[in-house]
């Protein structure tokens, strides 16, 4: 990694914001040329938090790009969530909210590849909510397709050619910016109609000719995908001879592309392979499943690896190895349980999603979903502000308060040496600590960020908040997380600041929050492990 740069070596925010702007320019090109790899994550990480506090907010989401896509690449679902619910707070000062869609696309998109549906479903509806709030006809289009193909996935093809439907009729108003999602909308339905084609034998030719259309008329488009059904098509129709053709071709054409596009791959290899043994070839039923290592597809992609065990268990009980087609079966079996009440409870839940009003039913789910931290169960970010400001506006001022900050000490020390699996546990231990304090001196514990809780309590005469601040220090260091090297151990303590206030309309929720926050930091960059007290309430 070439040498990062030292924001703090800029004499005022302007040239600090110029530096930003030409890393994340950087930084970009080299996402773009794929050769961003994961040591950047920290000093992307970096470049956000430092974006966020000087209220640079073009950098912020910029950053938040670079941060999706590391996220997506190591399958890791709640962080990206919580980079999009963190921009959300925010996206009314954000000037290019396109970008956002985006992010609520691509996390849709992981959550129901990873068979994730209601998730995913939800996502979707929160998708087409704020591209029709902004205007962004694409994004409408690819909520629509988005929706149609979780239904497709899940065996509900009614439902799904509904939205995909949906899908091409907005594209004639969308216009010609959303061309490369009126193109996902007629693969998915020519996919839906083809896998449906023994139940209902709905003709797909005339979405088939509007691709074909699309062909001629954009020939930078990857037509892979289209391949695969045409070829499936020919395969459902009993019409080997074209089958074949397509299935070689597509094969070919996915030899040369990414490995994101393994699935589907697999899921072309294996139709190849059924129809030779439908054949009765069953040696070359049995090469095309070899060619394609579709023995060692990736664990996740459970649906391919359904049918690549029913196919081989066939194939082994045909060529007289009962061994193998018994060890198969048996797989297969325990698979097809799993996979089938999945879709059945998954299908259930979101029809009734459906019934009600999709505008109503996608906040109301994003505000469950906006207000809690999904690591520790306690309250985030969103959460805190808005409680703070309800405090300072309400009516009734001159109520006490007190607001305490902890920063968990050597936190990193745990992530870097023994993982992020225990940096998470440490995480979820505090948190609930937390919540035990919250039960003794009745109030709200919030995870700032990171390693970084709040916790708001009502004053009352009784209350000595030093022994408040004390208890929560305690509870910490009690729990007796540690990161060891050299044979040296170094415990998770915690700094702690600690903020008597009475509210009044006068104050901010920024103000607050700054001077709890300087005198967490004054015990952070003094001894650590301690607790820094400063009461502003009248006695």
């Amino acid at each position: 990694m070439e040498n990062k740069v030292d924001f703090n070596s800029a004499v005022n925010v302007i040239q600090k914001i110029d530096l930003i702007h030409a890393e994340l320019t950087r930084l970009t090109n080299l996402r773009n040329d794929n050769i961003l790899t994961n040591e950047y994550f920290e000093y992307i990480l970096q470049i956000h938090n430092l974006c966020f506090e000087i209220e640079h907010y073009q950098g912020f989401l910029d950053s938040a790009v670079l941060l999706v896509d590391f996220y997506i690449s190591i399958n890791d679902h709640y962080a990206l969530l919580e980079v999009i619910e963190k921009i959300y707070d925010y996206i009314s000062l954000i000037p290019e909210v396109e970008k956002f869609a985006w992010m609520i696309n691509e996390l849709s998109i992981k959550f129901y590849m990873d068979g994730m549906y209601e998730k995913a479903f939800t996502n979707c509806l929160l998708l087409y909510n704020f591209a029709k709030e902004y205007e962004i006809e694409r994004y409408i289009v690819l909520s629509y397709v988005n929706r149609g193909d979780i239904f497709r996935l899940i065996g509900s093809h009614f439902e799904a050619q509904e939205f995909f439907l949906k899908a091409i009729k907005k594209y004639e108003k969308a216009g010609p910016d959303s061309t490369s999602s009126y193109l996902i909308a007629l693969e998915n339905m020519c996919e839906s109609i083809v896998e449906n084609y023994d139940n209902e034998h709905k003709d797909p030719l005339p979405y088939f000719n509007r691709i074909e259309i699309l062909i001629r008329d954009f020939k930078s488009f990857d037509y892979t995908y289209y391949v695969g059904i045409r070829a499936k098509y020919y395969y459902k129709l009993g019409d080997y001879e074209n089958a074949t053709i397509w299935f070689e071709k597509c094969l070919r054409l996915y030899k040369d592309v990414d490995s994101e596009y393994d699935f589907y791959k697999y899921e072309k290899a294996i139709e190849f392979a059924k129809m030779h043994y439908e054949e009765k070839n069953y040696c070359d039923a049995k090469k095309a499943l070899e060619k394609y290592d579709i023995e060692n597809l990736e664990k996740d992609y459970i649906r391919i690896q359904m049918e690549y065990l029913k196919l081989s268990a066939h194939l082994a009980e045909k060529q007289s190895d009962l061994i193998s087609a018994v060890k198969y079966f048996n797989e297969y079996i325990n698979l097809q349980d799993d996979e089938s009440s999945k879709n059945k409870s998954c299908h259930s839940r979101i029809e009734r999603i459906i019934k009600e009003d999709e505008y109503r039913q996608s906040v109301k789910l994003l505000r469950k979903e906006n207000l809690s931290d999904h690591l520790t169960k306690l309250f985030n970010r969103k959460k805190l502000l808005q409680d703070l400001k309800d405090m300072l506006e309400s009516k009734d001022e001159g109520v006490n308060y007190v607001i305490v900050m902890v920063d968990l000490d050597n936190f990193k020390l745990i992530n870097d040496i023994n993982g992020h699996v225990a940096g998470d546990k440490c995480l979820q231990a505090v948190g609930r600590c937390l919540k035990d304090i919250c039960q003794k001196y009745p109030g709200s514990a919030y995870r700032y960020g990171g390693d970084e809780f709040i916790t708001i309590h009502k004053h009352n005469n009784n209350m000595k908040i030093q022994k408040l601040g004390e208890s929560i220090r305690n509870c910490i260091k009690k729990l007796g997380f540690y990161s060891e090297k050299d044979n040296i151990k170094t415990f998770v303590t915690s700094s702690v600041g600690v903020y008597g206030f009475t509210a009044n309309s006068d104050l901010r929720a920024r103000d607050v929050i700054k001077s709890v926050d300087e005198l967490m930091y004054k015990v952070k960059n003094n001894r650590k492990d301690a607790v820094s007290v400063e009461n502003t309430i009248s006695q």
